[in-house]
């Protein structure tokens, strides 16, 4: 691991230029309700060490 690096969250998402690629790679957070500030807590990691689970699938 990059020590640098440890405390950024990373996000990735398919670009979607074509159909097949739709949802490709996405991303799961852990949150108590679907709002946006629980995405914004998520992403900054002050609920949990590791909020967001990077997820893809072959092309």
């Amino acid at each position: 691991m990059i020590t640098e690096l440890e405390d950024k969250t990373f996000v990735t998402n398919s670009d979607a230029h074509s159909l097949p690629k739709i949802a490709r790679e996405y991303n799961k957070m852990l949150v108590n309700d679907i709002s946006f500030k629980e995405v914004v807590k998520a992403l900054k990691r002050r609920r949990w060490k590791k909020s967001t689970l990077q997820l893809w699938t072959r092309p």
